[in-house]
């Protein structure tokens, strides 16, 4: 197997840039087929998908905070008082504003 595992590597890596290339031609429709796109990334590129996905996790950990306090306000009794009551001022505060 290891004789012809050079002829596979190599027909693999043909296989992928092949497929890559049809990717980038889908992307880019206005450079014609026969042409070789190569896609660098750059560092706005780079910054925005970084930034996107820290926003990502930011909002995902939020969510799990918050569906947590739900669920606990839901179970212990305390908790659901003090979040009815609040819920009861938001009310009469939004009527007041109306």
């Amino acid at each position: 197997m290891n004789k012809y595992q050079k002829f596979i590597d190599k027909r693999l890596e043909q296989k992928n840039i092949k497929e890559n290339q049809e990717k980038l031609h889908t992307k880019h429709k206005d450079i014609p087929e026969d042409k070789i796109i190569i896609e660098k990334s750059n560092t706005f590129k780079f910054i925005l998908s970084f930034i996107a996905s820290i926003v990502k996790i930011t909002a995902e950990i939020l969510l799990v905070i918050l569906a947590s306090i739900g669920i606990i306000s839901l179970i212990y009794k305390e908790p659901r008082q003090d979040l009815i009551i609040i819920f009861e001022d938001i009310y009469q505060t939004i009527l007041s504003m109306l």
